[in-house]
Order: C-alpha cells, then structure tokens, then sequence
C-alpha cells in the first residue's frame, strides 16, 4: 500500500515537472507607444513589469486553490520547496522592437494565466496605462509525412515537377505553345540575380564550425550573406538585436555618444573576449567612457569592477567558433540560422529549412537536376522555429520585421498559425501590417484539409495564408497516371484560397538528420511547404528579369492572367482560384510587352498584355525555336490592324483580367500594388 502511494506521489510530481518546464506568453500591447517615443512612459511601462513579476514570483509556486485539508496544505508546501530549488522561476519580459508598442511576457505553465492577466491588468490601471493582452500562440510547419491515399507516389519520378509545363524548366521545341518552347533559363537567364528572398524557417544546414560537431553542413548549400555571424538570423527567442540589449548592460555607466561608440565595436569585443579571454577593450572604455562612480580615469572603482563584472558575464552567454570553407571567418554563433544538433539520436525538424532552402539555393557539384530553382538570388534564411520545430506568433513578428530589416523582395512563409486566428487582436493587425509592407509574400495554405484526418476542423485556409494582403498564397497539386490532381490535405477555402497550386508531393531537395550522415543527401518530402517555396523561386525569377522594369500592379496581373487550372475535375474547380502559375507563360508576355516597349508602341500596358493573351491562345504561324525570333513574331503581329479579333482585344482589353476572381483584382488594386 505504502509503494502504491509513493508511485501516485511520484506521478503527481512529474505532472508538476512537466509544467514547471513549459511556457506560457503574453503579447503585451501598448497604444500609447504608437506612432511615437516616450522616454518617461517607457521607464514607467519597464517598472510596471518588474513589480508584476516580483508579484508572480512571489505566489509562482502555489499550483493549487488555497488549501482546504491539511494533506492539500502539505502537497502544496511540498511542492513549491522542490520547485523552487529545482525549477528557480524564469519571467522573461522583452520588447519586440524600439519601434514597436509591444513587449513579450513569459513565464511557466504552471502559473495560472488568469492569475498572470489579472496582476498585469492590476498593474497597468493603478498606472492609468492601458495594457491590451493577447495570448501567444503557436506556429507549425507545413509539410506532410502521411500520404497513403495518394496510390501512385512509387511511381511518381524524381524531380518530375521540374518537367511539369507550369515550371518548365526544359524546353519543348515541339510544343504548339509558344512559351513552352523555352526553357526557364532562356525565359529568365538572370536567374533572380539581384533578388533577395527572406526564408522564415527551422534554419539550414550550411554552416561548419572547426571543432564544433554541433553544427552540420550540406556540401551543396551555402549562404552569401556579408554579415554572417555579425548580424543576427536566429529570432527564436523573439529578440531582433541581442546585441542591442547587450548595450543596454552599458547604459548605466556611459553616455550617449560612449555608447553610440559601441555599435561598432562591440562585435570585436566579444570575438576577442571570447576567443582569447581578452577584456582589456571593455576595460579601457570603461575608464575613458565611464562614470565618475565607475572610473577615475585611470582605472575602474569598485563599483566599475561590478559592472565589468556583469559586462563580462552577459558577454559569456555568446558562443564563437570559426566557420570553415566557403566561409573560413569568426562568427558568433547564436546568430547563426542554423540546426543545432543536441545529439546523435535526437529527430527533430530542422530538416525542414534546410529542404526547403535547397529547393530555392542548392548548387550540387555534380547533380545539376538538383540545381536551385533560383540559383542567383541572395536567399537569406531566418531561423524562427527551435530544434523540436516550435514557434510561435511572437517569434513570428520577429522574423518578419528581421525580412524588412534585410529589405527582402520575397518572404517565403513555408508555415501556418491556426486555421481559425482572432483577427481582432493587436498582435494579429501588427503582424498583417507587417506581413503587408514586405513587396511579395509566399505563403503555404496549410496541410490539414483531409476530412479522415483527426483533428480536422472544416474547410479552411490557414493563417497567414488567409489574410487579405497576401498575393501569393499556394497549395499542393501532383501529376499521376490519371492526371494532375490537389491531393485531400491541401487546405483550401471555397471562394477564397489558395489563389495558387503548386507541386508539392515527392519534391526531392537537400536533407538533414541527425542520424544521417551523408554531407549530399537528397530526399522527397511533401506538403504545400514545398509548394510553397517553387512559387517562391518562380516569382523571384520574374523579378529577377523585370522588377525595375514593370510596377507590382502589372506583373500581378501577368501572374494572375498566367495560371490556369491542369484538370477539369472538383478539386480543380473548389480547392483553388487561379490555379497553377505558368511560368513561363507570365515570362515571356513580360518579355514581349518589354520588346514593344522598346519599338514605342502606343498602346497601355494591359492592351499589350491582352493582346499577347489572344495571340497565344491562336494556332502558331511558324516554327521558330529561337526567342529573339519568337519575340519580334508576336510584336509584329501586334501590329496588324486587319486582324479584327486581335484589336477586338486590344481595345477591349478590360476584359482581359475581368475574368480574374473578384480577390485576384482586389489584390491588383491594393494600395501598394502600383
């Protein structure tokens, strides 16, 4: 009996330990702080915070009602006596960004979050500040292990999307299409040159450190990023400028112009105290730059050794390591976008980034099918999900202010919120603002549209996909013996999205696991991630050649006018809008509009485009295989004035994209879009 309560003892502490070792957050919004700084307001909100969590920590270990028997009273005791020593309470209050009303409020589970609202709110009213809570909320990846209904998967060739007329990358000179007589690299030889795309994932493997077996490379990827390991690309725990808050350390003790000295200086600092033990830089501003309570100007007092002391203490939460070839320089590892292994056993989905950064970026050696779908853009990734693959909003806004901070063209968002997110909330019209502001969003529709599957909600897009700014939002189709088909879990909302299919089963791209070691692995995986990031690659491709040429209005509409449906069936018709995007349809229109431009032909834009469109869709005059050919073909053609239908579309050209859903040309005449 007694062994029968110590295991019931024994259970109902692990409960707690699991608790005391999760997390809850709080999105803490300010209206105050908008559109403008207030120094003393500020001081006061970080006061505020303090006194709340000196008032959690103080009833943090009370897992219970009040205790009503003394056996309550004695579990309640007990276990706040072995939290307390094993589990020493960790709130954790941040904000996003200076430019930002925002803070981030973390603290354990096992702290009862009515509890934690009403202190804040308590707080924040004694103050007269108001204070709007928004609970935080979790972020998934959007790939897809499951497939068993799609029968024909084995038969389903490597890298067949790449064979699939919407990406095209050969050329079919037999073709009766024009377009699909060229290859995408006659269509798009910049290859995205000058395009840089912000990828918000898991990180990628494409980083070795001399004597660190933590960290793993690919031999067929790299990132060319000038700042690698000074500017930070790991976002996880919701911090856009570690270094910022590093400091932050210093303010106390210096002044504004000292401390403005230390933006360019401190990243050697900590690569000298870190890979020598050399202090002696910190130490000499202290005693030139220091306070009177913490140098004489020869050297530091005793409080200047305390504050050195604490200095020298946050500067040993960063790691340095040097990174070998193609890198071969210092760089502080906690900035790194990169899988981190904790070891050789452990499976975790950080494979994910470096998958889906192949897709866009990998440059095999020998594989050239393997190449990158946009080999020459800057493809910077931005590490938002820990080693177990967990994100979460917070994080989420992070990531994507760090896309604005590096002025990406494209975000890739290969993820999903919730299928159903309170729109309402501060930190939901932030992130939608955000997300907004960046020139073309990628994001994947979501992987949970299968009824069988459990936990299926209804038909839904999931979050961000969802929201109205996103001009790019995809999901999964595939190619079998039938035909193309959108496979159940491609999430889709009728009449609303996706705008875009995609491939997105058995793309084949480079890999990552633990337990694997080959440094050239490929495998397939599959999901509307994967979709995802090809649109990625084709709308880089398009900017690539004609971003300084054609406003975002126009190469919408290319783009909406150049998708079209593979199939004829119910899965064509409800589970997308425009269906898959032909690559090289939208390129060479864009091409030809381009070669009219330059012969200054009077007509609009949208009467070239909707000229081209219907010259397209005629039988072909001639055989050409060549495309400075196939271009002066069509614009001479455009020139025909006898040729009465061609002109019925050119003056009617209105009609050309009045097809288009009703959401296509809401996004064409968004605000921004010109």
């Amino acid at each position: 009996m007694r062994l029968y309560y110590f295991i019931i003892l024994i259970s109902l502490f692990h409960c707690g330990i699991n608790q005391a070792q999760k997390c809850n957050r709080f999105i803490l919004h300010f209206p105050a702080l908008v559109n403008h700084s207030n120094l003393e307001l500020e001081l006061s909100i970080d006061s505020s915070l303090k006194k709340c969590v000196e008032t959690l920590k103080q009833g943090a270990y009370r897992t219970s009602p009040t205790p009503t028997s003394r056996f309550s009273l004695w579990w309640c005791k007990a276990q706040q006596i072995y939290f307390s020593w094993q589990y020493p309470i960790a709130i954790e209050v941040r904000r996003f960004d200076p430019e930002l009303p925002f803070y981030m409020f973390e603290f354990p589970a096992f702290i009862c979050k009515n509890t934690a609202r009403e202190v804040i709110n308590k707080q924040f009213n004694s103050q007269h500040i108001m204070c709007e809570i928004d609970e935080d909320c979790s972020v998934k990846l959007t790939d897809n292990f499951n497939l068993s209904s799609v029968s024909d998967l084995q038969e389903m060739p490597a890298y067949w999307h790449y064979a699939c007329d919407t990406i095209g990358r050969y050329a079919n000179p037999q073709s009766d299409y024009l377009p699909h007589r060229f290859s995408l690299l006659d269509l798009a030889p910049n290859q995205a040159k000058g395009v840089t795309i912000a990828l918000i994932d898991t990180g990628v493997a494409a980083f070795k450190v001399s004597g660190d077996r933590r960290f793993y490379k690919h031999n067929d990827l790299a990132i060319s990023y000038q700042q690698l390991g000074i500017d930070n690309l790991n976002v996880t725990n919701g911090t856009l400028s570690p270094i910022n808050l590093l400091i932050e350390r210093f303010k106390p003790y210096c002044s504004s112009a000292a401390l403005h000295e230390l933006k360019y200086s401190i990243i050697g600092w900590i690569e000298q105290y870190k890979i020598n033990s050399d202090e002696k830089p910190i130490v000499e501003f202290l005693v030139r730059s220091g306070t009177p309570e913490i140098s004489n100007q020869k050297e530091l007092t005793a409080q200047g050794l305390k504050a050195l002391s604490s200095i020298i203490k946050e500067i040993s939460t960063f790691n340095v390591g040097l990174l070998e070839a193609p890198y071969n320089h210092y760089a502080i590892l906690n900035f790194l976008p990169a899988p981190y292994m904790k070891d050789y056993q452990t499976t975790f989905l950080a494979t994910h980034g470096t998958h889906v950064y192949g897709i866009l970026a990998a440059h095999p050696e020998k594989n050239t099918i393997a190449l990158g779908l946009a080999p020459n853009a800057n493809v910077v990734m931005i590490k938002a999900f820990d080693e177990e693959g967990v994100s979460s909003k917070s994080v989420l806004i992070a990531a994507i202010k760090k896309a604005q901070m590096l002025k990406a063209d494209i975000a890739n968002l290969s993820l999903k919120i919730a299928d159903e997110l309170d729109t309402t909330a501060q930190s939901s019209h932030l992130l939608e603002d955000m997300i907004a502001a960046i020139p073309y969003v990628v994001a994947a529709s979501g992987n949970e549209g299968d009824p069988s599957r459990p936990g299926y909600r209804g038909v839904y897009e999931s979050y961000p996909a969802r929201f109205d700014s996103i001009a790019f939002d995809v999901g999964a189709f595939a190619v079998d013996k039938k035909g193309a088909f959108i496979p159940a879990f491609s999430q889709y909302e009728l009449n609303h999205g996706p705008l875009f299919v995609a491939p997105g089963i058995n793309i084949y791209s480079t890999d990552f696991h633990p337990y694997r070691f080959q440094k050239s692995a490929y495998i397939p995986r599959h999901g509307t991630s994967m979709a995802s990031a090809l649109m990625s690659g084709i709308v880089a491709l398009i900017l690539g050649e004609f971003k300084e040429q054609f406003s975002k209005e126009q190469l919408l509409k290319i783009c909406y006018r150049s998708a079209r449906k593979l199939n004829n069936t119910s899965d064509w018709q409800e589970r997308v809008l425009l269906g898959a995007l032909d690559a090289r349809t939208a390129l060479f229109i864009l091409h030809t509009i381009r070669e009219l431009k330059k012969n200054n032909v009077q007509l609009t834009f949208d009467q070239m485009a909707a000229g081209i469109f219907h010259l397209l869709e005629q039988p072909l005059k001639d055989s050409t295989v060549e495309l400075p050919s196939a271009l002066r073909s069509i614009a001479i053609q455009m020139d025909d004035a006898q040729n009465i239908p061609l002109q019925h579309a050119i003056n009617n050209s209105h009609l050309c994209f009045a097809q288009l859903p009703e959401r296509a040309r809401r996004l064409i005449n968004a605000k921004g879009a010109i």
